[in-house]
């Protein structure tokens, strides 16, 4: 059950290889492929192959490869829009000490008519400005126990099933740490009752946001699926629907007003106190990961008396909103009285 050899597992391993591109949206030129048959052996039996970039650290983590690493991202990303470059900003750093952002805000600037022969104005460009984000912190998943008998069966792709387990629950963390980033800079666009949302709360979230912030590509609305549901039950008389259902042609994303609809399980749900929707320039949501932090610990003895196998994963991410001092917010929220 548990000798199945090595060299079966690996062809096994090579034959999935061929299907990457279409099974993890890896361009298959980058997949490494003696990077995954040593990452593969590792989980299966606990032998470190030595490749390039993979090895064991300090601590007895386990660095994974590239390829690896951005199948658990694209899955963070089919989990939460948050860590969607293209709905939020993702910057990867080659270490987790303090970054510092420039940014720039010029909503405010306008060109005037200057008389023929005379001087022009001189005028700041904006408020220049940066945002430093602190050391990163490094986020561990809860266990994940898997039983010698899948182990064993080297036609199970395990790396996939490690990064789905290990998606959801960095999610579960990391996606509440970031809707508390922006919701702690986002301003307060709008207060709703206490367990309701009206048509004109929506009007006047929307117009609570700067317009300029209307020409970012970035910009929409960050809700969960109940509140959604909730909007689109709203009726301006019996069997009426103010807001009827569309979805972007192009990315399936609903529309509401027109704008997008991004659906974040992170976000709290209608509720006294909750903080249930906000809109603006998602872009402006800085998601700052560091470059070969993702680890996989494989604890080979805890459960054996289960006969099972424990992993934990590890990464370090963190977040800032990029807002200069004084400018008005890009991302305006909804909170319930």
């Amino acid at each position: 059950m548990i000798g199945i050899s090595t060299r079966k597992s690996n062809l096994n391993i090579k034959a999935r290889l061929s299907n990457a591109e279409s099974r993890a949206g890896i361009p298959r030129s980058a997949i490494a492929s003696d990077s995954i048959l040593a990452l593969d052996e590792f989980l299966r039996f606990g032998k470190e192959s030595r490749a390039q970039s993979v090895g064991t650290d300090t601590a007895g983590g386990y660095l994974v490869p590239q390829e690896f690493s951005e199948k658990l991202y694209l899955m963070l990303k089919a989990v939460d829009p948050l860590w969607d470059p293209e709905v939020t900003t993702q910057v990867e750093t080659k270490t987790g000490g303090p970054f510092a952002i420039p940014i720039l805000d010029d909503t405010s600037g306008t060109a005037t008519i200057i008389p023929e022969n005379q001087i022009s104005l001189i005028e700041d460009i904006g408020a220049f400005d940066q945002i430093v984000l602190p050391k990163a912190p490094t986020w561990r998943s809860p266990l994940v126990k898997v039983s010698i008998e899948l182990m064993a069966d080297s036609a199970y792709d395990i790396e996939e099933m490690l990064a789905q387990a290990f998606a959801i629950r960095f999610q579960r963390g990391i996606g509440q740490s970031l809707v508390t980033v922006l919701s702690n800079s986002a301003g307060l666009g709008v207060t709703a009752a206490q367990a309701a949302i009206t048509i004109d709360n929506l009007q006047d979230l929307y117009e609570s946001v700067d317009p300029e912030y209307l020409k970012s590509k970035k910009f929409g609305w960050l809700m969960n699926h109940a509140t959604l549901i909730a909007i689109r039950k709203l009726e301006t008389g019996p069997g009426q629907r103010i807001i009827p259902t569309f979805r972007d042609p192009e990315t399936g994303h609903p529309l509401l007003l027109a704008l997008p609809v991004y659906i974040s399980p992170s976000v709290a749900s209608i509720g006294t106190g909750n903080r249930s929707i906000f809109l603006g320039d998602l872009g402006s949501l800085i998601v700052r990961r560091v470059a070969d932090s993702v680890r996989i610990r494989r604890l080979g003895e805890r459960f054996m008396d289960e006969l099972a196998i424990g992993f934990t994963a590890s990464m370090r991410v963190n977040a800032a909103l990029a807002k200069a001092a004084g400018a008005d917010a890009p991302v305006k929220y909804l909170i319930h009285s």
